[in-house]
């Protein structure tokens, strides 16, 4: 309201008409027109603030200096420890007579009778070191995947290639096969041979013909079969991965890549919920 008083022409004694224009033909709303466009009657009543006033205001109001945003700060647990018994996310507070913050159940301090723990404290420093060092383990599982994938990613290909050269193959003799047929035909038109030879050699080829097509069927299942084996893979766990390494403590950025909830039970007893569960208990499964 003050802005509006404060940028408001007509307080200088004058009138101002036209500032809004229909929006369009048959339309009730209107829009603001541009001020070259305004109307402006001087002097029609008396002033409240003189116009050498006004335009110094208005200097004021376009030079003045703006209060810059603050950045948040995402310190690299934010949003993620929570109460192992309400599952409420925990409260960052700091520590009054020592350095550093630590995390607290805030419904426990509303709420005595809950069973929650009352009054504990937990240290930031400790969860942060904590999740870090989990997320070095379950990274070490997750590269130890990765390798193993590549192996069998390399033995499916060569698989693949040796199916594709078998096919080519077969594929050639089916043709060598057709040719040999033709030339048979030719023979037993041209008297060359009988027609029990030609009907007993043209058997033969055509047995071997169904043989070289079987084969080939099975060859393209099997390829098909070794395409579907295609080892999963995540583009942003390895984008996690490198930022572990080139990293020597927890960022907000690996946290929240990596961890959906941590769960805090007691002063030694949290529980990480991951993102990548499935592949982590896949691999702790097997070791």
């Amino acid at each position: 309201m003050v802005y509006k008083i404060l940028t408001n022409y007509v307080y200088t004694g004058a009138t101002v008409g036209h500032r809004r224009k229909s929006a369009g033909v048959g339309s009730r709303k209107s829009i603001p027109q541009d001020q070259a466009d305004w109307i402006v009657v001087e002097g029609m009543h008396e002033a409240i603030v003189s116009k050498e006033e006004f335009e110094m205001a208005q200097e004021v109001i376009r030079g003045g200096v703006k209060k810059p945003k603050r950045n948040p700060h995402y310190y690299p647990l934010k949003g993620l420890v929570c109460c192992g018994n309400c599952k409420r996310a925990l409260t960052r507070r700091k520590n009054r007579n020592v350095s550093g913050y630590f995390y607290q159940c805030t419904h426990s301090m509303n709420d005595r009778d809950t069973e929650c723990p009352v009054g504990e404290r937990y240290s930031e420093a400790w969860l942060e070191n904590a999740a870090y060092n989990a997320i070095g383990q379950m990274l070490a599982l997750a590269e130890k995947k990765a390798m193993k994938n590549h192996e069998i990613s390399k033995r499916r290909k060569s698989a693949i290639s040796e199916c594709a050269d078998t096919i080519r193959d077969l594929q050639k003799q089916s043709e060598q096969l057709k040719a040999v047929k033709l030339r048979l035909y030719e023979k037993y038109t041209s008297g060359s041979i009988t027609k029990a030879e030609y009907l007993k050699r043209k058997a033969e080829t055509d047995a071997k013909m169904s043989e070289n097509e079987e084969a080939i069927r099975k060859g393209h299942e099997r390829m098909q079969e070794l395409d579907s084996e295609h080892p999963c893979s995540d583009e942003r766990l390895n984008t996690v991965l490198g930022e572990y390494q080139r990293n020597e403590g927890l960022t907000y950025e690996l946290a929240h890549a990596l961890i959906d909830a941590i769960y805090v039970r007691g002063q030694d007893s949290i529980e990480i919920v991951w993102k990548f569960k499935d592949i982590f208990e896949d691999m702790e499964g097997k070791e």
